[in-house]
């Protein structure tokens, strides 16, 4: 099955469509998750005697949707690493948003400082002084609006990624106004929907040709918001 969410494979790296409400990586041994149903396939498939290499570079929440990179050497590992280190990963995430009041502005830049709670595993909007709060950076734009199956008036957004904290998006659209439709952790709005979050596109440099990889992707919860 997870044979069918690869958009892209060679020897270093793999390209994958995460599906919704699948973990990247579990804690527990007994869960499926990406990295270990990755390892499964290339076991079956390409029969692997020993434990192949699948390498993390970066993560998904796990209800949400979309592309990812995935490492199937060391060396492509630490490069894309440094990459996404250095700012060289573009990565847009696509937003089904309900605006909680009239004259929100329809495109615009967020810049705000969020602290993580790992104990319960959420985050919030602090102050630029608070300790342990990261600057935490996005730009959106309306793309369209959706009309709901029981009249709401969903914004459409796209949604441009310049920092990568934990929750950021769900947070500062939350916080400036316009929480996800079907998050029940920051908004609670219409949780009877799927979380309307996906990563949608995704550019980087390839690690051994260094040419560049563009893919992008039609989120599911589209087909589930009208």
């Amino acid at each position: 099955m997870f044979e069918d969410c690869i958009l892209y494979e060679d020897g270093s790296i793999m390209v994958i469509n995460k599906p919704p409400y699948f973990p990247v990586q579990s804690a527990k041994a007994t869960r499926p998750d990406c990295v270990t149903a990755l390892k499964t396939l290339l076991k079956e498939r390409d029969g692997f005697e020993g434990e192949p290499y699948i390498g993390l570079i970066h993560r998904l929440d796990e209800p949400v949707e979309g592309i990812m990179v995935f490492a199937k050497t060391k060396e492509a590992a630490g490069i894309l690493s440094r990459e996404l280190a250095d700012g060289g990963f573009l990565k847009r995430y696509t937003a089904a948003v309900l605006p909680k009041k009239d004259g929100l502005p329809l495109s615009g830049v967020l810049s705000d400082y969020i602290l993580t709670d790992k104990r319960t595993n959420t985050s919030r909007i602090a102050g630029a002084g608070t300790k342990g709060a990261k600057e935490s950076r996005l730009e959106y734009e309306t793309i369209g609006e959706i009309t709901g199956k029981d009249g709401e008036r969903l914004r459409l957004l796209s949604v441009l990624l310049y920092t990568g904290r934990h929750h950021q998006i769900r947070v500062q659209l939350s916080h400036a106004g316009m929480p996800i439709a079907g998050d029940r952790k920051y908004g609670n709005v219409l949780p009877s929907l799927p979380l309307c979050l996906a990563s949608t596109g995704l550019s980087f440099l390839h690690p051994d040709t260094k040419k560049k990889m563009s893919y992008g992707i039609r989120p599911e919860f589209l087909e589930k918001i009208s």
